[in-house]
């Protein structure tokens, strides 16, 4: 078996589902010489990096693309729905060391064996950031739904080892050639083999790092250095206004600990009339609580909603919209309950999408059900998506983790944008601790680094920052901060883009949207 077979099927089948619109991403540009129009250069937008240090790769997918992580040998798979485009990073073993030139060739070879009408458009070897590389593209025919299609596919392939390839592999519809082309040529130049070993090597010590840097911070060294006053930030996608961001600073009570709260509310205005609004609350506890003897606290609390606010012109859809989902504390069960107000007036519905909590010390208990003199950090999630995922009468029981003393440190949530006010911008520091991924519901190991001053263009005005970074596999999201560690501009791994504002400017920009909410 060749190593087309090997990633040929899946390859084919993701173009044939890749039918979503991907939410659209902060982008980089290159400038690429288009090699069938001499002369002619087109300019590409690629999203931002997908980094997956457990497969050994970094790569920039299109702009807009949707990714998803591994399945099988396919280690990464990307889809601009809207153009039909599909994209894949496949790791393929050969049976035999195989040079590139070989490859290529075997690989055209079964094309022609496997499809009609194939032409040959690149067939070229060359060296890749210091590895054998090579690119093969090709027209040719094949059959969807009984039918004749025509498509175009792009690989490039990067030899690991004599017998080990990393192939990405781009499918789109021939009509495409021009601008896909240079695209790919965009996308490959982006494509790093990363050393797996090293990376295990700096995560061990970034780890330690993290723990001895979090031994030293308490909510009482946070407290003088946070804001006095609400900030807010417009978002944009790829250079479009869609809405904006609140960030609070504040001290507070929770669950009968004194602490300090850090909580952002969002407002993203999409098509069609929908408003998503988006909160988080995160708590920190003071170390040293006024009336409470015993060892110092180390609680931590998080809470995150979202709701999907969106017009319903058809009444009897509304009425019949008018249940929630509840969650027997007894049984753990869910079932719908039928919410018996009147529907408000202006016709909108409300769904809660996403809610996860995070807790932090707990006991250990032993076997009669006695606490010890033993804390461990446990984290409870409860994760309640919208009512499509869950099935009356199923369990729904909270997630646990232990975290025990020979595990990364936990960062506390209130940290995910203070962080920088207690650090070195000056320096350049790496560290790794546990944290709650929201979008794959579980743990994961998120890294953050600083990488010294830069400077940054921000609503046309130039301002030296410092930038750093929070790497949660795949994604990396880049603040940059004032020298007090306050954020100036931030690039999400989700896509969006912070900018400073003024409530005054937004409620001018969102005059209508706004209205229809009140």
């Amino acid at each position: 078996m060749t190593a087309d077979k090997l990633y040929f099927g899946v390859a084919i089948l993701v173009f044939g589902i890749v039918t979503s619109l991907a939410g659209p991403l902060p982008h980089a540009r290159a400038l690429v010489v288009d090699h069938h129009t001499p002369g002619l250069k087109r300019r590409v937008e690629l999203g931002p990096i997908w980094r997956d240090d457990a497969n050994g790769f970094e790569i920039r997918p299109p702009l807009r693309a949707k990714g998803f992580g591994r399945a099988g040998l396919d280690l990464a798979t990307f889809e601009v729905g809207i153009k039909h485009w599909g994209i894949t990073v496949h790791l393929s073993y050969l049976k035999k060391p195989t040079q590139v030139a070989e490859l290529l060739d075997a690989t055209l070879a079964q094309t022609r064996h496997d499809f009609t009408h194939v032409m040959e458009l690149q067939n070229k070897t060359f060296s890749s950031n210091g590895h054998p590389a090579g690119e093969l593209i090709v027209k040719f025919t094949a059959i969807s739904n009984k039918q004749p299609i025509s498509l175009l596919r792009q690989q490039f392939m990067v030899q690991k080892t004599p017998s080990e390839y990393y192939v990405v592999t781009f499918f789109s519809p021939t009509d495409h050639a021009p601008r896909v082309i240079a695209t790919f040529d965009a996308i490959i130049k982006t494509f790093k083999l990363l050393n797996r070993r090293q990376i295990a090597i700096e995560r061990l010590a970034a780890v330690a790092a993290g723990k001895k840097w979090l031994h030293q911070q308490t909510a009482e060294k946070l407290l003088p250095l946070m804001a006095h006053h609400p900030r807010l930030f417009r978002v944009q996608l790829h250079h479009m206004d869609i809405g904006y961001v609140r960030l609070d600073e504040y001290k507070g009570k929770q669950d009968g600990f004194s602490g300090l709260f850090v909580s952002t509310n969002s407002r993203s205005f999409l098509p069609k009339g929908v408003i998503l609004l988006g909160k988080a609350i995160q708590f920190w506890a003071l170390s040293k609580q006024p009336d409470l003897k015993g060892p110092p606290v180390n609680f931590a609390e998080w809470l995150e909603e979202s709701e999907s606010l969106f017009p319903i012109k058809d009444k009897s859809l509304a009425l019949a919209q008018q249940v929630r989902l509840v969650i027997d504390p007894k049984t753990h069960t869910a079932h719908y309950v039928r919410i018996p107000s009147p529907y408000p007036n202006d016709e909108v519905h409300w769904e809660t999408e996403l809610g996860t909590q995070q807790t932090g010390f707990y006991p250990v208990f032993n076997k009669l059900g006695q606490a010890g003199d033993r804390l461990i950090y446990r984290c409870d999630i409860t994760v309640a998506r919208d009512s499509d995922h869950f099935i009356p009468g199923q369990p729904n029981k909270p997630l646990h983790y232990a975290i025990g003393p020979g595990m990364p440190a936990t960062l506390p949530p209130a940290l995910t944008y203070l962080w920088p006010r207690l650090v070195d911008l000056q320096s350049r520091t790496r560290m790794a601790f546990l944290v709650f991924n929201s979008r794959l519901s579980r743990m994961g190991l998120e890294i953050l680094k600083t990488h010294g001053p830069q400077t940054i263009r921000i609503n046309d005005h130039k301002k030296l920052a410092y930038r750093v970074t929070e790497q949660l596999d795949p994604g990396i999201t880049t603040m940059w901060v004032d020298s007090h560690g306050r954020i100036l501009k931030l690039a999400s791994a989700d896509g969006s883009v912070w900018l400073p504002t003024t409530d005054t400017e937004m409620k001018q920009m969102w005059a209508r949207q706004l209205a229809t909410m009140h």
